[in-house]
């Protein structure tokens, strides 16, 4: 908790305070791309953060705790992270995992805590699946799996009629 606000500047300013935060949020990777960093580091600058509101900010991710509650979730639930992210640490990821009756988990390995920055691709392609094929249970992932082979199938059936059509209407290039 110390890292958060107990050591924290009160004076810090807008260039401390984004870099703070993109050492905190970000892997290794993206931390040493010069160019990713500075663009990110102009991006938190713009917002205006400072050190008290960053404080409260963090005051309130320790104080509120719904762990409790977690059971009471009945939608479905994708629970994102980083193996390296140090605000939602992956035990807080599992734990998450472990609470919710129809949660899945996608933990991805050298990530920090803004994965939609670090790998945008990945993430938004977990979400897509998660979208597309709900899994409503923990014991039903082989039943997700199944209905994903039967739209892929039913993807190459549907690119081969096009195809066919392509071909019977002279759309076809030479």
């Amino acid at each position: 908790m110390s890292l958060f606000f107990n050591e924290l500047p009160e004076r810090l300013n807008e260039d401390g305070i984004a870099k703070l935060m993109a050492g905190i949020c970000f892997g290794e990777k993206m931390l040493a791309n010069d160019a990713w960093l500075s663009s990110i580091l102009d991006l938190l600058k713009k917002i205006k953060l400072s050190s008290i509101g960053y404080k409260h900010q963090c005051e309130a991710v320790f104080v509120h705790d719904a762990r409790s509650r977690l059971h009471l979730i009945k939608a479905p639930t994708l629970i994102v992270g980083g193996s390296r992210d140090i605000i939602f640490i992956p035990e807080d990821q599992m734990e998450l995992y472990h609470g919710i009756p129809n949660a899945q988990i996608k933990i991805f390995p050298g990530v920090g805590h803004a994965c939609t920055f670090e790998i945008p691709a990945d993430f938004s392609r977990t979400v897509i699946e998660f979208l597309l094929f709900p899994v409503t249970g923990k014991d039903s992932v082989l039943a997700a799996l199944e209905r994903a082979q039967k739209a892929e199938e039913e993807l190459i059936v549907l690119r081969a009629r096009a195809a066919k059509m392509e071909l019977e209407l002279g759309l076809c290039r030479k």
